[in-house]
């Protein structure tokens, strides 16, 4: 159902603005003050290409899905074609959220930086 669909896009909205809050944060003050340009132009390089990369993969399965759709008469097949987008475009988006998640955990230090003093030694 529609109602499904709205709570999935909050959901992911949410966790999508988490990265500015919490990710972005992290990543630029865990890099010298010197460095710091070069660390927010990397975070938002990153998120460019994968934003790129993310949108390609939808478009792809989207199109052949859309193409399949139409030759077998639209209407009804196409609904069901955009919902299977959505669906694999939902898990593809959760894997990429845990890889984040497991790579952020395996990369903070095991020592915790105390207040006043740099993450960066």
């Amino acid at each position: 159902p529609v109602i499904c669909i709205y709570l999935t896009m909050l959901i992911f909205g949410i966790s999508t603005s988490s990265q500015a809050v919490c990710i972005n944060p992290y990543m630029q003050l865990s890099v010298r003050h010197e460095e710091m340009g070069m660390a927010t132009a990397m975070i938002y390089f990153s998120n460019s290409v994968g934003v790129v990369m993310f949108n390609s993969f939808y478009n792809i399965f989207y199109n052949a899905k859309y193409a399949a759709a139409m030759a077998a008469g639209g209407g009804i097949h196409l609904r069901q074609a955009v919902a299977d987008v959505f669906s694999v475009m939902s898990l593809v988006s959760a894997a990429g959220g845990l890889v984040i998640l497991a790579a952020a955990f395996l990369l903070i230090p095991k020592r915790r930086a105390g207040v006043g003093s740099s993450a960066v030694e």
